[in-house]
């Protein structure tokens, strides 16, 4: 599966937030908060969810369960080789709730 993602000052030692985005919004929601982030000195990943990414939607019901989308919130930063990060959401608390468990 491909994510769209955006991602703003990576590369950079700097911490890292990843926004997770809810029904029925798409990444984009972030970008005022991202323009922010930058500006305060945090990096940021935000990235199109499961189902909302166009290479991201698969077509059986039972690859949309939380297991998944929790999966996929790990998945992301670890190919930008992130190790440490702290997520955020709006109505996409119940997979940032996964994360923390």
């Amino acid at each position: 599966m491909e994510f769209r993602a955006r991602i703003q000052g990576l590369g950079e030692e700097r911490p890292v937030l990843v926004l997770l985005h809810g029904f029925p919004e798409i990444s984009i929601m972030w970008a005022p908060l991202i323009e922010s982030a930058i500006q305060a000195g945090v990096a940021t990943v935000a990235f199109d969810q499961r189902g909302y990414s166009r290479d991201a939607r698969p077509s059986n019901v039972e690859d949309h369960v939380m297991p998944e989308l929790v999966r996929d919130v790990f998945a992301v930063p670890t190919l930008f080789t992130l190790s440490d990060f702290t997520s955020s959401a709006t109505t996409g608390a119940p997979r940032s709730h996964g994360v923390w468990r």
